[in-house]
């Protein structure tokens, strides 16, 4: 079964392996910012693997995933992670334009840490 093919998405297929690997090695990054359990983390991407692996890093991390819609405009997105007491914010790079406020993305194309193996920034401005 961990060999077995999940589905390709943007010419990159990824198996159910990749999945188990990249959502671990995600659930360990968000540990490693000091968050705590139950902590609620603002996934702001399109389906994709980066928004599989983010969430499915998430649940393994025992935190909350709370999923933002990558065409908000900034003051709905600004609204969402306040009503949301996001903790942290997970953005694709392609994402990353609103202004700069409130933000936080990947430093590689994926902006997921999972993926690209970099880290991403925290979110300021996102909260309790």
């Amino acid at each position: 079964m961990r060999s077995r093919r999940r589905r390709s998405v943007w010419g990159r297929t990824l198996t159910y392996g990749d999945l188990d690997r990249l959502s671990t090695r995600f659930a360990a990054w968000l540990g490693s910012l000091g968050l705590p359990k139950g902590s609620r983390v603002a996934l702001m991407m399109p389906n994709c693997h980066a928004y599989v692996v983010s969430l499915l890093g998430t649940l393994r991390a025992g935190m909350t995933a709370v999923n933002v819609n990558p065409l908000y405009t900034p003051r709905e997105l600004e609204n969402q992670l306040r009503d949301a007491r996001a903790d942290v914010l997970v953005v694709l790079e392609n994402f990353c334009a609103h202004g700069g406020e409130g933000r936080a993305g990947g430093d590689g194309p994926s902006g997921c840490p999972g993926l690209d193996g970099r880290s991403a920034g925290r979110a300021e401005g996102a909260g309790r």
